[in-house]
């Protein structure tokens, strides 16, 4: 997810999709650029009354409006720890595979991992690996901070502005 806004005028080229009940919306998307001829979904909230299946729903129409527009990809962002969901329930997974995925099972009841996962494989994406490089070990605390509040898993420090 990219911008953190919605709706603002700095982002003109931002596609959105709503769904509506009772002339009521009750759910949005927002995509954001992705170079030339792709999207990025970077907001996505739903109401908690909407229907289940609201957002495969909008999903599925912005596929079919970018396909009819020329777009070329949609990014559904990722899935953290994708292949460890993947393998781990196989049979024939290695002990630390196993491990692994419990480990991540466990830490899914507080952090939406297990779940993104499963919700993105509905639309059979390609996924593609991404990588965290850094200097050392001993930055590896301070580069997992930064991933948790980029990703809005923990919330964002509030800085106070120095009193002159």
């Amino acid at each position: 997810m990219a911008l953190g806004r919605f709706c603002n005028v700095e982002d003109p080229d931002c596609l959105i999709t709503w769904a509506e009940n009772d002339g009521q919306i009750v759910a949005v998307l927002q995509f954001v650029p992705w170079g030339s001829d792709s999207l990025s979904l970077d907001v996505m909230r739903r109401s908690p009354d909407a229907e289940t299946g609201v957002n495969e729903l909008m999903i599925q129409a912005t596929i079919a409006f970018a396909k009819a527009h020329g777009f070329k990809q949609i990014s559904l962002n990722f899935a953290s720890f994708r292949s460890v969901f993947e393998r781990g329930k196989k049979l024939g997974a290695g002990p630390i595979t196993r491990m692994n995925h419990k480990i991540l099972v466990f830490l899914s009841r507080f952090f939406q991992m297990e779940s993104l996962y499963r919700f993105n494989a509905k639309f059979a994406p390609l996924w593609e690996p991404r990588f965290a490089i850094f200097p050392g070990i001993r930055n590896l605390a301070r580069v997992g901070y930064a991933i948790l509040t980029i990703e809005a898993v923990i919330p964002k420090p509030k800085w106070s502005k120095p009193k002159i």
